[in-house]
């Protein structure tokens, strides 16, 4: 399949982009703790640039020592960042890509220690997911943040950057200014639409009077804040018509900040694409480039919204973190073999919030780039892996890789183990995609696969392996609640092994039981879910649960928290919280308490193979990010 469109050249400002897939500016914590470029982050960069991409837009580089939000970010406040800055933008061109900077400053969405001072802001407003009030800024402070801007741009200008982007979304300062949610000024700095655009518009003009007109200059601007109070698209048109005006080159189209933070980096269970309507909106209104942004993983769905002139550039960030070859197989027409992100946050940015560097669920490579390459197998082995899940796979694919003469067994009808089960929530479609990008590297590889096989102790021993893997999965944990007699486990539900009706209790407010509840309220069920602990989905990231909790109350879920069940009787579950009994009426109860590891054939087969390993949810139940990486560590040290 052509896509032409996507791989039409365009001009950006001074520049001749050779496609029109951006490589947005996503923060790593690849840097290091000085702010300095790191040999990490150059690779990064390095490996998207030789995949492909037109452009790529070097993620949030704060312009002022005291404007950081992450440890280990990007720096250019000074001189001293210039060597590394000129390394990191000289690799990048190597491939005829496109760089530019993004300048950046927290404002309010940082703490003193990360930023070393208070956090400033257009008016002393605490973020509510920070809490940290800042300070408000001065006419003085006002004046050093646009020469700081100017200035910080003007260095990147000489480190070979083709341009920069300052960032005007997600709530950091420059979007502080934009929005009415977080500027309550009464000076000229402040007010209406036109008072709270001049900071943004006069950062623009100075890095033309300090850069020139053919430097090419970005602005990223928030369509929406989607919170009540907050920047509406009414009013980021009016903006955006402003910056076009003072001469900026290109406007790129986000959304969200950290109180509606699911809208910056969209979970799997918002749609693909969400945010291009509004982008489309604002491009009929400029007359520079405008580049979309937002769960676009798929060259198809890009390809597409080019084509359609909806907009003249799409950004696929996350995308290119799971596959940083994306750009050249679509290109090659090699569609089947991009590997699609499939929207979980817990490998990419989900970790920043831990201060960990980004990695990926799906691409186990991911932080790791130049440490880990994969050697040929010095003494080629058959291979027998039992288990066709995430983990099975991923060891499949990465043995074979290596030269070694694999086959996988699995006892279910097809490959994918559980998420196959995942499939039947709607919102995990996509999981579909992995499973077959899966099944096409196997077939590609030669890799023998078999379904429909129970694997026990005399079928694995019949087949003689050098080597045995065991990906065998895990199965729910049970809990015994006396006078239940309809009470299932997740599993069984999704497998439509049973069917439940009427009043439903989850018990567990886990990720999964949450997103069971959603699912089971769209059928028409009345459902609560009970959990133990003050909260429920603890054990995702924080862009998903605030999307689940949303879900969760558009759907009428109840939620009670903090809740022990006793006993069934008389069609309720009786629970305790905080020391009251409560009745809850039950025609059904769903336990998704967690999940316990499947090893009995490790244990018979042990001391009976030469080599044997047991990985993925049969050694630690986890996510798929952790099946991935244990396939992948077996992969390459076997």
């Amino acid at each position: 399949m052509a896509l032409n469109s996507l791989f039409e050249p365009i001009d950006v400002g001074s520049i001749r982009v050779k496609n029109r897939i951006v490589m947005p500016p996503i923060t790593t914590n690849y840097a290091y703790t000085s702010g300095e470029v790191s040999d990490l982050l150059v690779r990064h960069y390095v490996e998207r640039a030789r995949g492909g991409v037109g452009m790529i837009i070097v993620e949030a580089c704060s312009i002022h020592k005291y404007g950081r939000a992450f440890h280990c970010q990007l720096g250019v406040f000074n001189d001293g960042f210039k060597p590394g800055l000129a390394r990191l933008a000289s690799a990048i061109k190597s491939y005829n890509v496109a760089v530019l900077l993004q300048l950046f400053h927290a404002g309010r969405q940082t703490t003193s220690a990360i930023s070393g001072a208070q956090p400033i802001a257009p008016s002393p407003i605490p973020c509510r997911i920070i809490r940290e009030t800042p300070r408000e800024m001065t006419l003085e402070d006002i004046e050093d943040i646009e020469n700081s801007f100017a200035n910080a741009a003007y260095r990147a200008k000489t480190c070979g950057f083709d341009g920069v982007e300052v960032h005007g979304a997600h709530g950091y300062l420059v979007s502080e200014f934009l929005s009415p949610y977080t500027n309550r000024r009464s000076d000229g700095y402040g007010g209406g639409v036109e008072g709270r655009a001049r900071f943004a518009l006069e950062i623009v003009e100075r890095i033309r009077e300090k850069c020139g007109s053919s430097f090419t200059v970005g602005f990223r601007i928030n369509c929406s804040d989607f919170v009540d109070g907050g920047l509406t698209i009414d009013e980021s048109i009016k903006i955006a018509k402003m910056l076009d005006d003072v001469g900026v080159d290109v406007i790129h189209v986000s959304a969200g900040i950290y109180e509606s933070r699911e809208y910056i980096v969209q979970p799997m269970y918002f749609p693909r694409g969400l945010l291009i309507p509004l982008a489309e909106r604002i491009k009929k209104e400029v007359s520079v480039p405008v580049i979309a942004v937002g769960r676009v993983n798929d060259p198809k769905l890009a390809d597409e919204v080019i084509s359609c002139r909806r907009v003249d550039m799409v950004a696929m960030g996350r995308a290119l973190i799971a596959d940083p070859e994306l750009p050249r197989k679509a290109f090659e027409g090699r569609l089947d073999d991009v590997r699609k992100c499939i929207a979980c946050i817990d490998g990419c940015v989900g970790r920043l919030a831990y201060g960990f560097q980004v990695g990926c669920s799906i691409n186990p490579l991911k932080g790791l780039e130049g440490f880990i390459n994969l050697e040929k197998a010095v003494r080629p082995k058959r291979i027998l892996v039992v288990g066709a899940g995430p983990a099975g796979l991923e060891a499949a694919r990465i043995l074979s890789l290596r030269g070694h003469e694999v086959m996988v067994v699995d006892r279910g009808s097809d490959i994918g183990g559980a998420l196959k089960l995942a499939l039947k929530f709607g919102f995990k479609s996509e999981l579909g995609e992995l499973i077959n990008w899966y099944r096409a590297q196997l077939r590609s590889l030669n890799v023998k696969v078999l379904t429909g096989v129970e694997a026990d102790e005399n079928y694995v021993l019949s087949i003689k392996p050098d080597a045995v893997v065991l990906a065998l999965g895990s199965k729910p944990i049970t809990i015994n609640i006396p006078g239940s007699q309809f009470m299932y486990v997740v599993d069984d539900v999704l497998a439509g092994r049973v069917d439940v009706k009427g009043d439903v209790i989850v018990i567990g407010g886990g990720l999964i039981g949450c997103e069971l509840a959603i699912h089971l309220a769209g059928r028409g069920l009345k459902v609560t879910v009970v959990e133990a602990q003050d909260d429920v989905a603890r054990d995702t990231p924080i862009q998903n649960k605030m999307a689940l909790l949303k879900l969760l109350r558009e759907a009428n879920v109840r939620i009670v928290l903090k809740a022990k069940p006793l006993e069934f009787r008389d069609g309720c579950l009786v629970v305790e919280v905080d020391g009251v009994k409560e009745n809850l009426k039950a025609n059904s109860i769903i336990l998704s308490v967690g999940r316990g590891k499947v090893d009995q054939l490790w244990w018979r087969l042990k001391g009976k193979v030469d080599e044997l390993h047991i990985i993925g949810d049969a050694l630690k139940p986890g996510k798929i990010i952790d099946a991935v990486m244990d396939g992948f560590r077996i992969g390459i040290t076997i």
